[in-house]
């Protein structure tokens, strides 16, 4: 986000960074980052009851909360922001791309990509033709919960999103193979400058299993233009070698 704001002041460009931050819960991650960037900085969030998040506001604050404990050193105010759990979900959220960063710290993706496959051994064939179905349906959302999130960010954008379970990366990997293979999508991958799996793992959290990250990184209006004149150029060459 600093890295993003030094460059936009470098050239000239006085707005404010937009962020979005999917799945919020009780909007803690938000009020850190308007809290570090001041003014630099708009953010919104999703998140499904405000209710339900001011209840744990209060408890947090408190220090009533059996399960849940503030960092040291971070303090919340007790009100929720205006802009946070403005919307239930991202994909209530037209295609206009208008977010300079999209995180999602185990918010929504994780409600449509992180499934656990049943063995096969022992299942009779109506069982093993219902997970197969629960798999694809699994892959619809995904597919569609990344489209949404790539089309809401600006050109030269990044997206964060997890926390997903190693079984989880291999399905991910999975679906956009599918996808390429299926070649109605080339306008999204050639959007994205920067498509990666990261190992998010903490040893000092005691987790037994790892945990990743999704990194999603859209070329500049400027990169794209580089590419078009780069492909059109390689046409041109092959042109006048089949001549």
């Amino acid at each position: 986000i600093a890295k993003k704001i030094e460059m936009l002041r470098s050239q000239g460009d006085q707005r404010k960074v937009k962020i979005l931050d999917a799945g919020a819960g009780a909007g803690l991650f938000t009020e850190q980052i308007r809290k570090k960037f001041g003014k630099d900085v708009d953010v919104f969030s999703t998140g499904i009851r405000k209710k339900a998040a001011k209840i744990l506001r209060k408890s947090l604050i408190e220090g009533s909360n059996e399960d849940y404990h503030l960092p040291e050193g971070i303090s919340i105010e007790s009100r929720l922001h205006k802009n946070d759990l403005k919307w239930r979900s991202v994909a209530e959220l037209s295609d206009y791309p208008e977010f300079d960063f999209i995180f999602d710290t185990g918010g929504e993706f994780i409600y449509v990509s992180d499934t656990e496959s049943a063995p096969i051994s022992g299942m009779d064939m109506g069982q093993i033709y219902s997970a197969m179905a629960e798999q694809e349906a699994y892959r619809g959302r995904s597919w569609e919960y990344l489209q949404i999130v790539c089309k809401k960010l600006l050109p030269g954008g990044e997206a964060s999103l997890g926390f997903i379970s190693a079984q989880s990366t291999n399905f991910i990997e999975m679906m956009l193979a599918e996808q390429r293979a299926k070649r109605k999508n080339k306008s999204f991958f050639d959007s994205l400058k920067v498509f990666e799996i990261l190992d998010n793992t903490n040893p000092l959290a005691g987790r037994r299993e790892p945990e990743y990250i999704l990194r999603i990184e859209k070329y500049t209006q400027q990169e794209l233009k580089e590419l078009e004149e780069q492909r059109a150029l390689r046409k041109i060459n092959r042109t006048r070698k089949k001549k």
